[in-house]
């Protein structure tokens, strides 16, 4: 619709498939911590979050659940239960509950810290599968080569490879 406003046609859309060289055991990594091979792409920061909260016990992040709701709750009821609260009162009860439920947050964050640094032979697995090569990616210096795949997969490789893209393909334009 854009397009015929200036009078031009639009672009063509065409796929253009790529290729992560991803070994079994990297693979079986990420399914064993729940992820997918497109959740590689995630910000490395949020990444680790959520695999540390996925490490958390739920009873943990239960209890700091009710622990905001009964902060909220209880400076609830303390503002109900004063007859006659003016603005004031009502702003520093607010700025009381603010600061609790800020320091409940930084409970959460100290407990997601400390299992991210449990869990860093989880998070160095991550890493060493996003430094995998992607077809089309270039090389940061590092050089990666695919070659070793080639050699330590041999031409089963290439004709995998060549079927995921078709089937890729397939569906795509299906």
């Amino acid at each position: 619709m854009i397009f015929g406003c200036f009078g031009a046609a639009p672009p063509v859309v065409f796929p253009r498939p790529s290729v992560l060289f991803l070994p079994a055991d990297i693979r079986a990594n990420l399914a064993k911590l729940g992820l997918e091979v497109a959740d590689l792409s995630t910000p490395e920061g949020e990444l680790s979050t959520r695999i540390a909260r996925r490490s958390v016990a739920p009873a943990t992040m239960d209890a700091l659940e009710a622990l905001r709701f009964s902060v909220v709750d209880g400076h609830r009821a303390l503002l109900e239960s004063v007859p006659e609260a003016d603005a004031a009162l009502e702003r520093s009860v607010g700025a009381l509950r603010n600061r609790a439920l800020s320091n409940v947050a930084e409970v959460e964050h100290q407990i997601l810290r400390h299992t991210k640094e449990r869990a860093s032979s989880q998070l160095e697995e991550i890493a060493r599968a996003r430094a995998m090569p992607v077809r089309g990616a270039r090389s940061t210096g590092a050089g990666f080569e695919r070659f070793p795949f080639l050699a330590a997969y041999g031409p089963e490789l290439l004709r995998g490879t060549v079927a995921a893209m078709r089937d890729a393909l397939d569906h795509r334009l299906a």
